[in-house]
């Protein structure tokens, strides 16, 4: 095999083709399901945010939707074959909407001489917008709430909301021990604050839910009586509507994902070079 250009796409591309194609290569050839040598156009990581392991898939077997760029002087009209000479690239490459939404892929397509990589690795995207939607209806309620002065209630639907965005950021990990039913108020403060300290979270998103979560036993509870000036009340509304805005980002403009691309038609190589220690049989 050539060697390859020195650029992230080509490194990513020979990455996924090292660790996780070519050990799935080698074990349909020995398993006499797939000739010998083999020509690939078409791979795919499907990754469980779960635990499962992941799934891989080779040439016909990719399923993928993306956009198209066409070439100059080139024009179709919707629904008409659009053919590989045709092309200039891809872009947007992402898995269909009868793919579990809760998924992470890697696809990797030839196209002509070169290659082109597509990767999302947010997790648990349906999981998180089914979050997302229970914070907003607890963002809305706390509004209501201030706007009548039932600052107890404020306090405990701002809490609500602000837990469900801090678990929407955690769910997009993979293995995370917050899933639904299982993450304690506890759990999802100490991930999250965990985050901060290592430069993923905004400090003042980790701040406002701990404040408001030391809130919670005078707003609910009665166990002490509950003070807020109005400066901080607006303050707290305000990161927690940041908090619920900025998750949905992360899922809606793959803050995780990304395209890249190799013209070296030598990537193919790494399909049949020697198995990497590290396999991820499916």
């Amino acid at each position: 095999m050539g060697e390859l250009p020195e650029d992230l796409g080509a490194t990513a591309i020979k990455h996924f083709l090292d660790v996780f194609i070519t050990p799935e290569v080698e074990r349909r050839q020995a398993a006499g399901v797939l000739p010998r040598p083999v020509e690939l156009r078409a791979a795919q990581i499907i990754c469980h945010g779960d635990g499962r392991p992941n799934g891989i898939r080779l040439n016909q077997e990719v399923r993928a939707v993306a956009g198209m760029r066409l070439k100059h002087g080139v024009s179709k009209v919707r629904g008409e074959a659009v053919f590989e000479h045709e092309l200039d690239g891809l872009y947007d490459i992402r898995l269909p909407d009868a793919e579990d939404p809760n998924c992470g892929h890697a696809t990797i397509l030839r196209l002509g001489r070169g290659w082109t990589l597509a990767f999302d690795f947010v997790y648990n995207k349906a999981i998180i917008r089914d979050h997302l939607a229970a914070a907003e209806q607890f963002l809305s309620a706390s509004r209501h709430a201030l706007a009548d002065g039932h600052m107890a209630a404020f306090v405990e639907n701002l809490f609500a909301a602000a837990e469900l965005a801090a678990a929407s950021w955690l769910l997009r990990l993979p293995n995370n021990p917050v899933r639904p039913r299982r993450g304690s108020h506890g759990t999802i403060r100490a991930l999250y604050n965990r985050h901060t300290h290592l430069g993923n979270v905004p400090k003042e998103h980790a701040r406002t839910l701990n404040r408001l979560d030391a809130l919670r036993p005078a707003a609910r509870y009665r166990k002490a009586p509950l003070a807020l000036e109005s400066t901080e009340t607006a303050q707290l509304l305000q990161i927690v509507t940041e908090m619920v805005a900025e998750a949905y980002a992360r899922i809606d403009t793959g803050h995780d994902s990304g395209v890249g691309d190799s013209g070296d038609e030598e990537a193919v190589g790494a399909t049949q070079g020697t198995p990497p220690r590290n396999r991820h049989p499916p």
